[in-house]
């Protein structure tokens, strides 16, 4: 009797324990699955925002790039804007010395006849 009632509790504490065994293991196997669930959303998470940091990049790299082309084609204008002016003032000067040269011959040329005339 007694070897059946130490018989029974050995039993019923194995049991016990299987259970407790049974649960710990589900427990660890669920605790593993959100770990795993969690590392996969992380490096997703991490994937994506280097994806859109690269995005991100790409396009400042362009807009960069737009700007310098702008500016490049803003100075190239301006130059020949200025080279243009430089020349039309050139141009201007040089009527306006062969003028003032044309009338000193003008007057050299008055002058000689007056003087001329006056001996």
């Amino acid at each position: 009797n007694v070897k059946e009632g130490v018989s029974e509790r050995v039993q019923g504490m194995t049991g016990r324990a299987s259970e407790a065994g049974h649960d710990l293991s589900q427990k660890t196997s669920e605790q593993a699955e959100r770990a795993k669930e969690a590392a996969y959303d992380a490096g997703h998470s991490a994937q994506q925002k280097a994806h859109d940091l690269s995005q991100k990049a790409s396009e400042q790299t362009e807009r960069a790039k737009e700007a310098a082309c702008d500016a490049g084609h803003k100075a190239q204008e301006k130059t020949q804007d200025l080279s243009q002016k430089a020349q039309q003032q050139g141009e201007h000067l040089r009527h306006e010395a062969q003028e003032g040269l044309h009338s000193a011959e003008q007057k050299g040329k008055e002058q000689q006849h007056t003087h001329h005339l006056n001996m």
